[in-house]
């Protein structure tokens, strides 16, 4: 929020209908946190963090679940908000998910309104305001929870719906014009409540999961290329789960899951097998109420650690995760080349590439490795890896910072293998 190159961490409270912000202490900690009060508030619960105006200052929204209200706050740069207003979706927003959906390059706000079994298009102004609602009805029962991935890798901002009341989880593809067509919908557990969208097989391809709170469980759905979504497999976690993240945890170059088990009280984390199976089952301790768990960095070691948020104790529970440093480098050389689909995408200032070199190169010791980023006319942007790699598997950041949004490419070329995928900035 302050531009110091550490995680803060923002709050919202339901019942005095404010949101707490808590300021990194550059240790891994917080200081005492801020109080911001929303006009008009009731509930406010889902939110997301985006630059809505371009003005490289972080700023914030949030659903309020029992009106019909979108409040946005404008960030300063010094954790503060200069600006604060009331955008009008439906009744009862449950989700919220920031996304491009007319292709301006000004991230626009989409929201599953659960009271008004529908969802909301908010097109930004290109000032971080936002025009009227556009409505529609996502072809479920109670929209409750949205996320957004490039399902068919056209550039174009695809939207994923769950709907509480009828269990199912939907794909929206996206137009690139501010509308989204029907594409696919599957039955998952009792009660979705929250959904998150990311590569979990490792195919290049975006997925959906999703926390069942009436069934103790979470969905992961596979997705293919056409748009299409696979049966779900459920896991077992504490009992009523009501939110879900991704991270990679472990350090091995895959997307784990922590669900947060309100009546449960406590956390639960699964580790990913690197194939979209989930195994090694940890129950993390909240003291009443698991109710929010976000992975992030929040000590700048190189992992991601996670807070977790007890709503009826008003506590932050702090995990920290054990340091990992430099490239990780699997004990297993790859069979073929891969270049995998960054994350997250999109991405707002920094994302992870990670590429694999097999070890059957005509027999040499290592071979020139070439990585790149060009923008949407060809232009090299930066060369991230231009050296010799012995068999393995890699991880990189890549920071655009300074660059404007949009969508850029990366290519990977080693001797006769060339791949290129598609990332888009999203400030």
């Amino acid at each position: 929020l302050d531009g110091d190159g550490w995680s803060d961490f923002i709050v919202p409270n339901e019942i005095p209908a404010d949101i707490r912000v808590f300021m990194n202490d550059q240790q891994g900690g917080y200081d005492d946190f801020t109080i911001f009060t929303i006009n008009s508030g009731s509930r406010p619960s889902t939110n997301e963090g985006f630059d809505y105006n371009l003005d490289g200052l972080m700023d914030f929204t949030v659903g309020n679940s029992t009106n019909n209200k979108v409040t946005v706050f404008m960030g300063d740069g010094t954790g503060s908000f200069s600006n604060i207003q009331n955008h009008t979706a439906d009744i009862g927003v449950r989700g919220l998910v920031i996304l491009d959906a007319n292709g301006d390059g000004f991230p626009d706000i989409v929201t599953a309104n659960r009271d008004a079994d529908n969802a909301s298009i908010l097109i930004n102004s290109k000032d971080g305001t936002f025009s009227p609602p556009i409505n529609f009805e996502g072809k479920g029962n109670g929209e409750t929870a949205a996320a957004t991935s490039d399902v068919n890798g056209d550039g174009k901002m695809d939207l994923f719906l769950g709907a509480i009341y009828s269990d199912e989880v939907m794909l929206w593809l996206g137009n690139g014009n501010g509308s989204f067509t029907f594409s696919d919908k599957v039955s998952v557990g009792n009660g979705p409540w929250m959904v998150g969208s990311g590569d979990v097989n490792n195919d290049g391809i975006p997925d959906v999961v999703c926390a069942n709170s009436s069934g103790s469980n979470f969905s992961v759905i596979l997705c293919d290329s056409a748009g299409n979504l696979s049966l779900p497999t459920n896991y077992s976690v504490g009992s009523f789960p009501i939110a879900i993240d991704l991270g990679d945890v472990d350090g091995d170059l895959d997307l784990d899951i922590v669900t947060s088990n309100f009546t449960g009280a406590n956390f639960t984390l699964y580790e990913n097998n690197g194939e979209g199976v989930f195994i090694n089952r940890n129950d993390l301790p909240a003291n009443q109420a698991g109710s929010c768990a976000v992975f992030h960095d929040r000590d700048n070691d190189g992992d991601m650690d996670m807070t977790g948020i007890d709503e009826l104790q008003d506590l932050l529970i702090l995990f920290t995760n054990d340091p990992t440093a430099g490239v990780n480098l699997s004990e297993d050389s790859p069979e073929k080349f891969i270049l995998f689909q960054n994350f997250p995408n999109p991405f707002n200032p920094t994302t992870n590439i990670k590429f694999t070199i097999p070890i059957t190169l005509s027999g040499v010791e290592g071979s020139l490795v070439v990585l790149k980023v060009y923008d949407v006319l060809g232009n090299e942007i930066i060369t991230l890896v231009n050296e010799e790699k012995q068999p393995g598997t890699y991880e990189l950041d890549f920071n655009a910072r300074g660059l404007p949004n949009g969508m850029y490419f990366y290519t990977l070329k080693v001797g006769s293998f060339s791949e290129t995928k598609k990332m888009v900035l999203l400030k």
